[in-house]
């Protein structure tokens, strides 16, 4: 077949080889390629994103090529690159070299991160670490803010690179943001054992460092091995003692190499031998006197004294802390008092001399310028001590405290008798104020003082011996009882002046009480009446009786109130011939017309329209009405109107209910306690409270027994009211009807009385009042 086509196999691969090796006549352009890309995009061979072209127009290059020349990018600039260097780099534009960044550090597992617009690798980390420890192990001490602005990287990234690498690539310990190496730690550590030895008093750490040379000049830092900056010390001194200094403090405690203890939160530092000072100071005090006050244990400002350093600092002295638990323990047998803290012996001295003085008394002698069985105490004791103290002391001795044993009348009956002219000369001067504008009262207050005093005692006791007119014991018992006599008449005066006041007081807050409980009351009924909407005759008698009644009562009270508040003329006159039920004016039923009108009269123009308005509340067409007029007129009175919310009508009910049980309990006539029972069982069957005028009895009953579930136990109450209502209403007609029907009247009564017990008890009373 080759033959016979004249086709042989060795001339075919001979022209072959010379086709391929023949050069091209007609090459493509750039255009051509161009579109050929193009075209193929088209056809969807190649997809929209997979070539990119450079910012030159010369190359296309795909995604994988682009990240791919990051990548290479990233390594050759040693794991740190800007993501704006890439584009003249890699010669494609931001947009896709940021895109493309992103899918390297999404696919790196954590091996690149992309931070402030930079690529960053581990490896970079890991030689920034490197050369951070061979930093460390020069200067001794690195501060991590320097760091992050050596390489230009956030602070918090630098503490977290540090932190991941302790103890493996860099050998430091790491301490409020601070870098240092145990021998830079040692140097610090020998330099505080110098400074607090040397400190004699409590002393600032803050100050310590400072004047040891161990502040912001960086001294601690080149004993540490050499290195700039302030140092690890004088970062700690500008916060007033760290973590770190604490630390070695109190390790050099433990250690033995300092004797004291870290005060404040480790802020400040007391040497030991500054507390033995202390303790030895205050008890030789003690010793040599026989007493310590309280304020001498605790001191306000010591010097602190430090070898080398030319001016002394001074710091708040830590003292004693606790003195009075301190002064017990150390002196188990002293005595503590509100000031000081004496020893026996001042109480044995103080013992002798009051039985020297009893002693003389008893026989006549008397006792130096104490004649007349009494002495001055005062040389005797320290000027520190109090009167409080003083008089403890003495209630020590066995003396004395058997005649503290005596009766309480016998004791006290000079300082009654002196309390006692004093609230008579009260007294008098308030009626002498009241009869000429009080120059007498202010003229009384005065009164001659100690020395009217003085002048009294002998004739108050003339059994005492008062010794002669120069002794002056009058004058100093005179002078011991003065403040209480003052004290007492200051008192009656005041309680003279401000009776009227209270009493005012008082009538203003009964009658703002009742006020609000009336209003109380008349919004549950109002409330309860719109349960009866839907019958107008039924409605409207129970609106106009609520207001007639409750409604009025609230208006009354409001004009009591103000007339309490705005006396007419000549009303503080009778009050006080009256007493305080002439202040109050709850006298019984309501104000007349005459008094009504003397109220207006007397308060001002405001109040008198609010009032005016009031009075128009029991007229009003509904409860909603009234309430308005009467909150108008509270406002201009000055009185609280209070609303009532769920809460407190839920209250107001069972407050209300337990009221008319409480009535109930006690009324045995069957008229009278018909019109309690039907309220309360309007509030078990309607949960609603109603104040019921006698011609509206039957329609509420009515009302009740068509809402009780029939069958039940309120069902057969209610029809017991109704069988009660039907008997009261043929009771009241035949006791109208004359004498000739009191047989039948009386037989009535009898038999509705006998109903009473088992309707009281459907009602509850039983539970209530048993």
């Amino acid at each position: 077949m080759e033959a016979a086509l004249g086709l042989d196999l060795s001339s075919l691969l001979t022209q072959l080889a010379a086709t391929q090796q023949a050069l091209s006549a007609a090459k493509l352009s750039e255009r051509n390629v161009v579109e050929l890309i193009n075209k193929l995009r088209q056809l969807g061979i190649l997809s929209e994103g997979e070539l990119l072209h450079t910012l030159n127009g010369k190359e296309y290059l795909t995604v994988e090529c682009l990240r791919s020349e990051i990548q290479n990018a990233l390594r050759q600039a040693g794991g740190r690159l800007s993501l704006v260097e890439l584009p003249t780099i890699v010669g494609v534009d931001y947009v896709h070299c940021e895109r493309q960044a992103s899918v390297i550090v999404s696919e790196s597992g954590g091996t690149v991160m992309e931070v402030q617009g930079e690529l960053i690798t581990t490896q970079y980390f890991d030689a920034i670490a490197a050369e951070i420890n061979d930093q460390l192990h020069e200067a001794g001490q690195l501060n991590i803010g320097e760091l992050a602005a050596q390489y230009g990287l956030a602070t918090e990234m630098v503490l977290n690179m540090v932190s991941m690498r302790l103890g493996s690539t860099i050998t430091g310990r790491l301490e409020g943001g601070l870098l240092y190496t145990q021998s830079y730690l040692r140097a610090i550590k020998a330099q505080l054992r110098g400074a607090l030895r040397a400190a004699a008093s409590p002393a600032l750490v803050l100050n310590l460092m400072r004047d040891a040379g161990l502040g912001a000049t960086g001294d601690a830092a080149s004993a540490g091995g050499g290195g700039g900056g302030a140092g690890l010390a004088a970062a700690l001194a500008s916060s007033g003692g760290g973590g770190v200094i604490a630390t070695l403090i109190e390790e050099l405690v433990q250690e033995g190499a300092l004797r004291g203890a870290l005060k404040g939160g480790g802020t400040s530092w007391a040497p030991a031998v500054y507390g033995e000072v202390q303790q030895d100071a205050v008890a030789s005090f003690y010793s040599q006197n026989g007493w310590v006050a309280y304020d001498t244990v605790r001191r306000k400002f010591t010097p602190i004294l430090i070898r080398d350093v030319p001016e002394p600092s001074y710091a708040p002295s830590l003292g004693i802390s606790n003195e009075r638990s301190y002064l017990r323990g150390t002196f188990p047998d002293g005595l503590p008092l509100e000031s000081a803290f004496v020893s026996p012996s001042l109480l044995a001295a103080l013992e002798a001399a009051v039985e020297d003085v009893a002693a003389a008394a008893s026989t006549g002698s008397g006792v130096g310028s104490g004649g007349g069985g009494w002495v001055d105490v005062a040389p005797l004791l320290p000027s520190v001590l109090s009167e409080a103290d003083v008089a403890a002391l003495l209630g020590r001795i066995p003396l004395l405290r058997d005649q503290e044993r005596r009766p309480a009348k016998e004791r006290k009956v000079h300082v009654e008798k002196a309390d006692a002219d004093a609230r008579t000369a009260a007294h008098k001067a308030l009626q002498e104020r009241k009869a000429s504008s009080g120059a007498a009262g202010t003229a009384g207050a005065g009164g001659g003082g100690s020395g009217a005093g003085a002048a009294a005692l002998p004739d108050w006791f003339p059994e005492m011996d008062w010794g002669g007119v120069d002794d002056g014991k009058a004058e100093a018992v005179a002078q011991l009882l003065l403040p209480g006599a003052v004290a007492a008449y200051e008192e009656a005066l005041q309680a003279a002046f401000t009776a009227g006041a209270e009493e005012r007081r008082r009538a203003k807050e009964s009658l703002a009480r009742q006020f609000e409980e009336s209003c109380t009351r008349l919004l549950l009924y109002g409330a309860g009446v719109e349960t009866y909407a839907d019958d107008e005759a039924t409605y409207t008698a129970l609106q106009r009786h609520a207001l007639r009644t409750t409604g009025a009562e609230c208006v009354d009270l409001l004009y009591r109130w103000a007339r309490v508040e705005h006396p007419p003329e000549g009303a503080e006159q009778s009050a006080a011939a009256g007493g305080p039920a002439s202040v109050s004016g709850n006298g019984p039923g309501f104000l007349t017309a005459a008094e009504v009108k003397q109220v207006l009269r007397s308060v001002p123009p405001d109040v008198a329209e609010g009032l005016a308005a009031a009075a128009d509340a029991p007229g009003a067409a509904t409860v909603r009405d009234a309430e308005v007029l009467l909150d108008r007129a509270a406002a201009a009175v000055g009185v609280r109107a209070k609303k009532l919310d769920k809460k407190g009508e839920k209250a107001a009910l069972a407050a209300l209910r337990e009221r008319l049980l409480s009535s109930l309990a006690s009324e045995v006539d069957p008229p009278a306690a018909l019109t309690l029972m039907v309220p309360l069982a309007n509030m078990r069957i309607m949960g609603k409270a109603v104040t019921l005028p006698g011609k509206a009895l039957g329609q509420v009953l009515s009302r009740l027994q068509q809402a009780a579930e029939e069958g039940s136990e309120l069902a057969a109450l209610v029809r017991g009211l109704g069988e009660l209502h039907e008997g009261v209403v043929e009771y009241l007609k035949a006791q109208s009807g004359g004498s000739a029907a009191a047989t039948t009247t009386g037989a009535m009564l009898e038999r509705l009385s006998a109903m009473l017990p088992q309707l009281k008890a459907g009602l509850g009373l039983q539970e209530q009042h048993q």
